[in-house]
């Protein structure tokens, strides 16, 4: 069975036609009573357009089935374009400009932040609970993010192999609030690898500065399942030194580079939104192809994630597959969704 979903721009009316499906049971439930007997009833009009509505006949409420934009004022096509902009280097009030030259709106840019803020948090909730293969080694740092003038740190990881990162905090250069939650991340995520890693006698290694919590936080965690490489200078070659910190280096400059034309961050908040955000976007949308490769892929696929997200609008469709996810308690059936099509109706 089908689902459309509708939404008009500029006079374009477009509607998305998708099929879910979960070893072979339709994904459409009523949000009241999970029943399944679920018609058409009507539609739900909007400022851009209008969405279809459903009657549930167990529980007899209508509702407008969750495509990752409900209740929101502007179509998932808008929502998605602002957030990519953003992240591709443009000012939300830039973004806003964009739009009001070339689709004849203008939100306003608090609200662009709000868009990001908003999924920025609901796509760092689901991708915490992907299982990335690793090939290692994983190289750990720590950034200088400056906030109204304030220091903080920005603690992540990187899989040299993949080019996956693991995403931390923005904290001070405290221990249990910086580099042991990463560490617990990592290990939750990637428990049973290391383990394998470790029977076959090809453990993982990781690889840090002289930063003595990346010690305290491998002697704690991983002491027992991989190798540490630490105190890793950024001259390595001058040292004679087999690994460098270079992929996670490379990394902190995107990041002083994509804050330094917004000359800071205001509040805590709106670093930590936009720093996630960055961050899903290099593992899921932004592919790149290393040496050796046919084609250009994102860190997500080489690690086994299998998602696919066509050839355009990816921000828009893992948005709108997040609460097909949600709804089947399944975080990995990506390979079970079919990619939904748009279609332009007269």
């Amino acid at each position: 069975m089908a689902a459309k979903r509708y939404s008009c721009l500029n006079g374009i009316f477009i509607y998305w036609e998708c099929n879910y499906f979960f070893g072979g049971q339709m994904g459409l439930k009523c949000p009241y009573c999970k029943g399944e007997e679920v018609i058409k009833r009507g539609w739900r009009k909007t400022k851009f357009g209008k969405k279809q509505r459903y009657l549930c006949r167990g529980c007899n409420r209508r509702f407008v089935e969750d495509d990752g934009f409900k209740r929101m004022v502007y179509p998932g096509e808008v929502i998605s374009e602002g957030i990519s902009l953003h992240q591709r280097g443009l000012s939300f009030a830039k973004v806003s400009e964009h739009f009001e030259e070339y689709k004849g709106i203008k939100p306003n840019p608090s609200t662009i932040w709000k868009w990001e803020r908003k999924y920025s948090k609901r796509l760092k909730e689901w991708e915490g609970k992907q299982e990335p293969k690793i090939g290692g080694p994983i190289h750990m740092d720590e950034v200088i993010v400056k906030v109204k003038g304030e220091k903080l740190y920005r603690w992540h990881a990187k899989d040299k192999k993949t080019r996956f990162k693991f995403s931390g905090n923005l904290t001070d250069r405290s221990y249990e609030r910086g580099a042991k939650p990463l560490f617990k991340q990592i290990k939750r995520r990637t428990r049973k690898q290391f383990k394998e890693r470790k029977k076959m006698g090809n453990p993982i290694k990781f690889v840090s500065d002289k930063l003595g919590h990346y010690r305290k936080g491998f002697n704690r965690y991983f002491s027992r399942m991989a190798d540490l490489e630490f105190g890793v200078p950024i001259a390595n070659k001058k040292y004679g030194r087999e690994h460098n910190n270079n992929p996670i280096e490379r990394d902190n400059e995107e990041i002083k580079e994509r804050y330094k034309v917004m000359r800071g961050f205001k509040n805590r908040d709106s670093a930590q939104t936009t720093l996630d955000m960055h961050d899903i976007h290099q593992n899921y949308i932004h592919p790149i192809r290393l040496k050796g490769e046919k084609r250009a892929r994102t860190p997500a696929e080489r690690a086994g994630i299998k998602i696919d997200l066509g050839r355009q609008h990816w921000l828009l469709h893992l948005i709108m597959f997040f609460p097909i996810l949600k709804r089947s308690r399944n975080w990995k059936v990506f390979s079970k969704i079919r990619l939904p099509k748009p279609c332009i109706a007269s």
